[in-house]
């Protein structure tokens, strides 16, 4: 009976245990939950999507404190771009054809960058290559050169001007004195310049890496011939710098890297292209690109001529100049970014080349599966959600503006300057309406409970970050 009776008391704890664990757990998790600023109809704005926003937006910066007002603002901002998605998925947006193409491109711009990174800068930026320099942190040198750019025409008479200041150091001529000469006169196309305090991974040029690690300090190299022009590197001086912790730098490194070897890199894309080019059959359409140039050309005199791209019809700017398996370029995206668009037919070509990377390594991506890597994947996701939300709202805006620029244009008489001030105006005021009206339509309401917290924790943050931006401004 003892036996018995010691075994249910065993029991009891264990329970009793248990029972406190749980209750442990919920209390923690509830501490955990990343509480609500507000909420609608199929979703909310947390504390911790909140917090974000503020410390990352430069509206905020850099010593603004958080109050109700900004944070209303912001968590109804981020509101503005939760509840158009969940309207145009209502409406199956999603399907329209238009939209898919739209994303289609959208989704080429985003993954461009991770592809370069993935095929061919990882295998020029390598693990080891970061590694190594890691491990020559320390010593720096003071690497300072004279140079002279040559042409094919001139090389050798470039040859012979570099020749001569090299001839001046083997004599004793001060590198510094012959640097300083050089400035005054600005002569024969020397130029002179300081690599900064540099290593020998921070060199890009292999021959001037391969120079540079023979040097003593206060030595001076032979004249090097380089893709460009010829240099000759002075070794000035040495410094030890402290070595900080490798996962601290890394990234840095490896920018430093991708800034010093862009002429490798920038082969080694091009390189690329053209294997994509015949991968997926790219082809340039010719007799468009002729009649764009006859239509784009207008003759001053027999002498003179200028370019004039606004005589493009719209008709012309939908039709394709290039082709590839399954794609193609619009010509009107070479003019989509107003501070990118062509002048000439040398920076059309230029800007077609950007397009036909832009496309083909989109596509390739796709193909390699780059966008189902998770760190881009998550990225990718609140991309497409997002340019939804856009589609809906534009097209809604975009259909009342036509009607009120219409009435506008009819009613008064006005220049186009002023028309499209007042566009800009009335265009504003379509899009605060809409977005009153999803607001209300989808039950939208603040948290006010949460508040408190959530400025607290906000103002935590926002003294960590000032504190962080200060010391490294030390």
């Amino acid at each position: 009976m003892e036996m018995e009776k010691e075994v249910k008391q065993i029991h009891v704890k264990y329970v009793y245990v248990t029972l406190l664990l749980i209750v442990l757990q919920f209390v923690m998790s509830c501490k955990k939950e990343d509480k609500p600023l507000a909420t609608f109809d199929g979703g909310r704005v947390t504390q911790g999507e909140y917090i974000e926003l503020y410390l990352a937006s430069t509206e905020h910066k850099p010593n603004k404190l958080p109050d109700i007002k900004n944070l209303k603002k912001l968590v109804t901002r981020i509101a503005m771009e939760k509840i158009p998605v969940l309207e145009a998925k209502k409406y199956k947006i999603q399907n329209d054809s238009s939209f898919i193409n739209g994303f289609k491109r959208i989704e080429y711009s985003f993954l461009y960058t991770p592809y370069i990174s993935e095929t061919i800068g990882n295998k020029i930026i390598t693990d080891s290559l970061i590694r190594l320099f890691y491990n020559h942190y320390s010593p720096q040198y003071k690497l300072l050169y004279i140079e002279i750019p040559f042409s094919s025409k001139d090389k050798q008479t470039k040859k012979d001007t570099i020749d001569n200041i090299y001839k001046k150091l083997l004599k004793g001529i001060p590198f510094g004195k012959i640097s300083d000469e050089i400035k005054k006169n600005a002569k024969k196309g020397l130029r002179t310049g300081d690599y900064g305090w540099v290593i020998n991974e921070s060199i890009g040029n292999d021959k001037l890496r391969a120079a540079m690690r023979k040097l003593n300090v206060k030595s001076f190299s032979e004249p090097i011939e380089t893709e460009h022009e010829f240099q000759i590197i002075y070794k000035a001086d040495k410094r030890d710098v402290p070595v900080p912790d490798f996962d601290e730098v890394k990234e840095r490194i490896r920018g430093s890297l991708i800034n010093t070897r862009k002429e490798k890199l920038e082969e080694a894309v091009n390189e690329r292209l053209s294997k994509l080019k015949e991968k997926y059959h790219y082809k340039l359409d010719h007799a468009f690109i002729k009649e764009i140039k006859k239509k784009v050309i207008h003759h001053i005199s027999k002498k003179y001529f200028k370019y004039d791209f606004e005589v493009l019809s719209q008709e012309d700017m939908n039709r394709y100049i290039a082709s590839y398996d399954g794609g193609g370029v619009r010509l009107k995206e070479l003019f989509e970014r107003r501070h990118k668009r062509p002048d000439n037919m040398f920076e059309f070509r230029d800007r077609l080349d950007v397009m036909a990377r832009l496309h083909l390594f989109g596509k390739d991506a796709l193909a390699l599966g780059l966008d189902k890597l998770p760190k881009y994947k998550n990225q990718l996701d609140r991309v497409y959600d997002r340019y939804l939300g856009y589609t809906i709202t534009s097209r809604n805006i975009e259909k009342q503006l036509a009607v009120k620029v219409d009435s506008l244009k009819k009613l008064k008489n006005m220049d186009q300057l002023a028309i499209n001030r007042e566009k800009a105006l009335i265009k504003r005021d379509i899009k605060k309406a809409y977005e009153k009206k999803l607001r209300k339509k989808y039950h939208y309401k603040y948290i006010t409970d949460n508040f408190d917290s959530a400025l607290k924790e906000a103002l935590r943050q926002k003294r960590i970050q000032i504190e962080n931006n200060a010391s490294r401004a030390r």
